[in-house]
């Protein structure tokens, strides 16, 4: 059983193959980014974000983010440049991104909801996920975590 009405609201949006922002508000609240009914990434104040994980580990170095990100963070290809540079591998970077968004959707989940709005805005998150992470699969795992 998926976490109370946001888990509702994202099979719905992962049926339809829906794109766009999901404002979550709440405690404490989120922004969700959907690509054709997956999720790219989550912002909240509940979780660290993939910069925050990848510099506050030590993994990447300022200095390498720093011109990774002056390098690509315009058009969107933050995540390739970091691997081009060699300053994470492929794999590592998505299964980072995929516990991240594993971390942000339990945080959204175990809080308090009360509106889910979907916008239609372009999602602008700094490292996506590519392909997108099943809305199922993140529900089921914040539910494991919540028992």
């Amino acid at each position: 059983m998926p976490p109370g009405p946001l888990g509702q609201v994202l099979l719905d949006c992962a049926a339809k193959g829906t794109s766009g922002l999901l404002r979550v508000t709440g405690e404490p609240g989120g922004v969700i980014d959907l690509a054709d009914g997956g999720i790219t990434a989550i912002s909240t104040p509940g979780a660290p974000d993939p910069e925050a994980i990848l510099l506050r580990s030590g993994r990447v170095q300022e200095a390498g983010w720093s011109a990774a990100f002056a390098a690509a963070a315009s058009d969107g290809r933050m995540g390739s440049e970091l691997v081009r540079r060699e300053l994470i591998g492929a794999g590592e970077l998505e299964a980072l991104l995929r516990l991240a968004l594993a971390d942000a959707l339990f945080a959204l989940a175990a809080g308090q909801v009360d509106d889910c709005q979907l916008e239609q805005s372009a999602a602008d998150s700094l490292l996506p996920l590519q392909p997108a992470a099943e809305p199922g699969w993140l529900l089921a795992e914040a539910a494991r975590r919540i028992q």
